[in-house]
């Protein structure tokens, strides 16, 4: 009795092992374009490079897109000449910004900066 039982401990914590699927792995190419914000026009030259997509470098944190006030935590990921990983990420949905998530609390934050931070667009669409 004492070895049948010894037999199947020994079976589960081998057959667990062997059952493990190995993490997702999502290779990220994040770029980035910038936008014309008024003042004095530019040359042509000037806006036909801040159209051109080009590496991201920095930081991204990305949320569940069916949480755009950003109540959970999110997953933050760094990001090198325009490209980063995420390991162990279940199909979703995600939208990314470059500004951390934070407290929005009235006692610190008025209601026009806590409106506008509301606001911000994402990263990504």
């Amino acid at each position: 009795m004492r070895m049948s039982l010894i037999s199947m401990a020994v079976l589960l914590v081998f057959g667990a092992c062997k059952s493990k699927k190995p993490e997702k792995v999502i290779n990220l190419n994040v770029m980035f374009t910038e936008e014309y914000c008024g003042g004095a026009q530019p040359p042509e030259s000037i806006i036909k490079d801040m159209d051109t997509p080009r590496p991201y470098t920095g930081t991204i944190y990305l949320h569940l897109d069916n949480d755009p006030e950003r109540k959970e935590e999110g997953i933050v990921v760094e990001i090198k000449e325009g490209k980063g990983v995420l390991v162990g990420v279940s199909q979703s949905c995600l939208l990314g910004y470059i500004t951390p998530k934070f407290n929005l609390n009235p006692e610190k934050y008025s209601p026009y900066q806590i409106e506008c931070y509301k606001n911000l667009p994402p990263m990504v669409d």
